[in-house]
């Protein structure tokens, strides 16, 4: 009789839970939808999280989603007019939040943020070579990245040392061959490679130079550390070589200490 009405009584417990479960799952933990608003040309949303899910709509710049869930690679978002569907993680690299902050997301690469941004630089530094061992240097930069992991970056600035003083500009080619490390994993390191052309001119120069040299067209050639403090600021570390084209190809080493941000 008491197994009886034990079982009975577990019965009917199963079944209030199983009927709970199906008619109501407000007692399930659900995260916050994390709001973003998209700042690319386009977003496009997938009936699935895979690159086989057909596209069935595309949500316009400026326009707002909610992201609702996660699978590797993939987010789930709900559109302003309550479409569902998913987007590559790579995309909502290119969103915002209400913060005015790049979306931080997991999976979503720091390059990513960066693709199709105006970058603005400015960088500090000294010469290491005899000639201009004393001089120190100051440049801005303006840069483009149409990739992640290449853009093109103009670059002015001035050097100033007791025996020489002048100013320079320069366009180089930045190659940065692993730019989508993730601040959930730990990596905020990123190297870069540079080649640049581009000109010097002299206001004061040094007599171990050229006589009279008032400008010479220089390469450069270096090798750029970048650490992520966040998607759109970056500090950097550089070294670099630069050769002056003159009959006796002088060459320059510099050490730069710099920041980049996003815009």
């Amino acid at each position: 009789m008491i197994k009886t009405r034990l079982f009975a009584s577990l019965a009917l417990c199963f079944s209030s839970l199983t009927t709970l479960a199906d008619d109501d799952t407000s007692w399930l933990y659900k995260p916050e939808p994390l709001a973003l608003e998209v700042i690319d040309s386009y977003l496009e949303l997938h009936t699935g999280p895979g690159r086989g899910y057909p596209v069935f709509n595309v949500v316009e710049q400026g326009d707002h989603i909610d992201v609702l869930t996660r699978r590797p690679d993939w987010y789930e978002v709900r559109t302003q007019d309550n479409k569902v569907g998913w987007v590559k993680a790579a995309q909502l690299g290119r969103t915002l939040q209400a913060s005015g902050e790049p979306a931080d997301l997991p999976s979503v690469g720091y390059g990513n943020y960066s693709v199709n941004r105006w970058r603005i630089g400015m960088s500090a530094g000294s010469f290491s070579a005899e000639e201009l061992a004393d001089a120190e240097t100051f440049s801005a930069s303006l840069s483009y990245h149409p990739w992640s992991f290449l853009g093109g970056e103009l670059e002015a600035g001035k050097f100033y040392g007791d025996e020489a003083r002048g100013s320079q500009i320069a366009f180089n080619f930045v190659f940065e061959p692993f730019p989508l490390f993730d601040a959930t994993a730990g990596f905020r390191l990123s190297p870069a490679l540079i080649y640049g052309l581009g000109k010097t001119d002299f206001q004061v120069q040094p007599r171990q130079i050229v006589g009279d040299l008032e400008s010479a067209d220089h390469s450069l050639i270096g090798a750029r550390l970048n650490y992520y403090l966040g998607r759109n600021f970056i500090m950097r570390g550089e070294y670099r070589t630069l050769t002056l084209d003159t009959d006796d190809q002088e060459e320059f080493d510099t050490w730069l200490l710099g920041f980049t941000t996003f815009f």
